[in-house]
């Protein structure tokens, strides 16, 4: 197996499709095998790679993201993404968080022919974090973001090394996946730890009526908070659309500018819950646009 690390001028991907067909005729210069090539991006990485995978496939046999995630612009990778993917993040990420990968999980099972812990297993690691894939200074933007954490980097390199070898092994004997080793691994690794993880966030999204937000809403609010909207408006929930357009509520201001409250009045609750998931066609991390990654629900 070979393995290259293209470099790019400050660290940042550019040209990534003139960098990997020069990297690979290097590799062919030196004897390597070039019909079973796999793409690893971390970050960033990830994006770019995956952007660029989604109209170049040809001759690759998969790619690895690491502390990403599929965007929402590939609504049903098994049928839209040209390539398996194994996407890699960690439990305690504080970019991409947990919530976020909860909802390619959720993508992952509903794979139409069951096999999406083969071909596009959703895999996270416990107690690592967005920086546990790397080695070298982290950025400050990037650490003041992140959440500490409670395993080291080599045993973080581990699991990540045996998850690629079972993704890649499993791609490349799809012929064999009842006996397949690395098919194995990922089915032991994503239903054996990662899902203990997942389903009570899995449960919470059931619970809301949430789409996992696979749609093309700008903003999508959930069932409870339409609920409350509407009976605030006078609007009866019998005509209640799917989709609420924010200028419907614009002059509602209490949810946007109110705390979360419930009050007992009369033997009945009165809650206040909010949740604001809005999605523009650029994904990015928590950094800088908080609203355009995670469940945000109080």
């Amino acid at each position: 197996m070979w393995a290259a690390f293209p470099k790019f001028p400050g660290n940042f991907p550019m040209n990534v499709g003139q960098a990997l067909t020069k990297t690979l005729n290097e590799l062919k210069a030196h004897s390597a095998n070039s019909s079973d090539v796999f793409v690893i991006g971390h970050s960033l990485g990830a994006f770019v790679g995956q952007d660029y995978l989604s109209e170049n496939s040809t001759g690759y046999k998969g790619l690895v993201l690491l502390g990403k995630f599929m965007r929402f612009k590939d609504q049903d990778p098994q049928v839209n993404y040209p390539l398996p993917v194994l996407t890699i993040s960690g439990e305690l990420d504080g970019l991409p968080k947990i919530s976020r990968l909860a909802m390619s999980f959720n993508q992952m099972l509903r794979h139409p022919k069951g096999q999406g812990h083969i071909r596009f297993p959703v895999a996270i690691i416990p107690g690592a974090y967005h920086s546990s894939f790397i080695t070298g200074d982290i950025p400050h933007m990037i650490n003041a973001s992140d959440i500490k954490p409670e395993i080291s980097g080599p045993e973080a390199w581990q699991i990540c090394a045996k998850l690629i070898d079972a993704f890649v092994d499993a791609q490349l004997h799809l012929g064999s996946l009842k006996t397949n080793r690395g098919a194995k691994y990922l089915a032991d690794f994503v239903y054996g730890s990662t899902y203990p993880l997942m389903k009570p966030l899995l449960d919470a999204f059931a619970l809301e009526e949430n789409p996992y937000l696979y749609n093309q809403s700008v903003v999508n609010t959930t069932r409870w908070v339409s609920y409350h909207i509407f009976d605030t408006i006078g609007v009866s929930t019998d005509v209640l659309p799917t989709i609420l357009d924010t200028q419907d509520i614009f002059d509602l201001n209490e949810f946007y500018h109110a705390s979360p409250s419930a009050k007992f009045r009369r033997g009945m609750l009165d809650y206040q819950v909010y949740t604001n998931k809005q999605m523009g066609d650029a994904e990015n991390d928590d950094i800088r646009h908080p609203l355009n990654c995670s469940l945000n629900l109080s």
